[in-house]
């Protein structure tokens, strides 16, 4: 069973700029490459699982954190025109009902937790994750971000040709 540590809802409103949510900087102080980010979407997709699950914690959409140290290294840049990166990236997919690209792509997290619908963003750290894991972890996400895996429309866990979000 995997043991999921949940650290933190760390969204708060940004007052300095153009963006609705920011990440708190105490939030972003404590982030590590492989934690789990999640929000609240937008669209009729993040309003059925809302309102399908009636979770607790209204969220709909998630992403890994990594180094975007680790992404330059690679030559990749943010699937999000004008998205510069800072000390963070989320690697994640995403359909093409709300977005340009279908599927496997990366964005600031700047920018991920700027998409929040209302605020409601969360983050996960693995319990047990080695160093020898998170190196394998890294390595998958930026395989599955070159290939540009498609969105998983049919939701189906056991079909990898796609792969939806939280999957």
């Amino acid at each position: 069973a995997l043991s999921i540590a949940a650290l933190f809802g760390c969204a708060e409103e940004d007052t300095a700029g153009p963006s609705k949510w920011c990440l708190s900087s105490s939030c972003e102080d404590q982030l590590r490459s492989g934690d789990f980010i999640m929000r609240r979407g937008s669209g009729r997709v993040s309003d059925g699982i809302i309102f399908g699950l009636q979770e607790e914690v209204p969220i709909t959409h998630g992403g890994f954190v990594v180094p975007s140290r680790l992404l330059v290294e690679c030559g990749i840049q943010s699937d999000v025109p004008k998205d510069e990166w800072r000390d963070w990236a989320v690697i994640h997919s995403v359909s093409s009902s709300v977005s340009e690209r279908d599927g496997m792509q990366v964005c600031s997290i700047r920018e991920f937790v700027r998409r929040a619908s209302d605020g409601n963003v969360h983050i996960a750290r693995s319990k047990r994750l080695s160093p020898a894991q998170l190196v394998y972890l890294e390595g998958r996400l930026l395989a599955l971000l070159e290939d540009r895996v498609p969105f998983d429309h049919l939701f189906e866990p056991c079909d990898h040709r796609r792969i939806y979000c939280s999957e």
